[in-house]
């Protein structure tokens, strides 16, 4: 039996918000007081409220904010809300227009930009910036930690461009650590397609002695296709850098072990490295591939 509601079906099918005056304008005042009470909406804002179910979803959260602010959707969220990330952030970052405020909330991040943010297009009834936006401000009002895992996502899934953002950054007069994202975008265009991969090339394996490999090689062995992350022509040595996110058990290692003995029909040898040993223990990644090109190449 469906339980009884004391607001209309279409609220609750909708991951949006609502205001006091629209939900009382669906009903009465009366029901909507009964609702808030019954907890069958609460308030994602104050003065923003959903239907329960939905009131953690990103995109609900995002709906209320920019609603309540008259504000925008940037950032990680907003590169999700493009498709460019396989996961939701924890937190949407929203840009306010100057002398807006909104409550202060653990998923909630704002700021005022000097100049206006533009809207290039809506995640449901939120609107989005446009992705090279939306990347700049992740790397500069972003959570703290690591954006630059985001921002490689969000290029290798092809929903923005290194060629868009350092557009966008020469016609912006203040970016922190531009040099940095520079960086990022740089190795991206040198094969630096995850986040492991750009400690690799910038931090692990970077330098004279490693600059002879070719990053994102890509071989033709038993009709496959194969894009190797780190490939030595001379010694025919391939490094595959194993991250979690796409080297995980069962099926997925066994495509792994076909991988390499389909390589070592035409010679290749593949040496793979685990994300904790890249990221815990470069040092033993870098004196384990020098033994073994040491070896390859008597």
């Amino acid at each position: 039996m469906t339980p009884r509601t004391h607001l209309p079906a279409e609220l609750h099918r909708s991951p949006r918000t609502y205001s006091w005056a629209e939900m009382v304008a669906m009903t009465t005042p009366h029901h909507v007081r009964a609702a808030i009470a019954a907890q069958e909406v609460v308030a994602v804002l104050p003065g923003r409220f959903a239907s329960t179910p939905h009131a953690w979803s990103l995109v609900t959260r995002a709906h209320a904010a920019t609603a309540s602010g008259a504000g925008v959707l940037t950032g990680a969220a907003a590169l999700f809300a493009w498709n460019g990330l396989r996961r939701p952030p924890d937190h949407a970052l929203i840009a306010l227009p100057r002398g807006h405020r909104l409550a202060t909330r653990e998923w909630l991040m704002t700021f005022a930009p000097v100049t206006e943010v533009p809207i290039a297009g809506t995640w449901g009834d939120v609107p989005v910036t446009d992705p090279a936006r939306a990347a700049l401000h992740e790397w500069v009002r972003g959570r703290p930690g690591h954006p630059t895992g985001t921002i490689i996502e969000a290029l290798r899934r092809r929903v923005v461009s290194t060629d868009s953002i350092r557009l966008l950054l020469t016609d912006t007069y203040r970016v922190r650590d531009r040099s940095g994202l520079h960086r990022v975008l740089d190795a991206f265009d040198a094969g630096a397609h995850s986040y492991l991969e750009f400690e690799a090339l910038t931090s692990t394996f970077s330098g004279r002695e490693f600059a002879h490999f070719i990053r994102q090689h890509s071989v033709r062995a038993r009709q496959h296709t194969y894009h190797l992350d780190m490939y030595d022509p001379a010694t025919q040595t391939a490094v595959e850098l194993d991250g979690g996110e796409f080297h995980a058990a069962g099926e997925d290692r066994e495509r792994d072990l076909e991988r390499d003995a389909d390589l070592a029909t035409i010679g290749i040898l593949t040496v793979r490295l685990s994300y904790r040993r890249v990221m815990e223990t470069p040092g033993w990644c870098r004196r384990t591939v020098r033994a073994v090109l040491r070896t390859r190449s008597h």
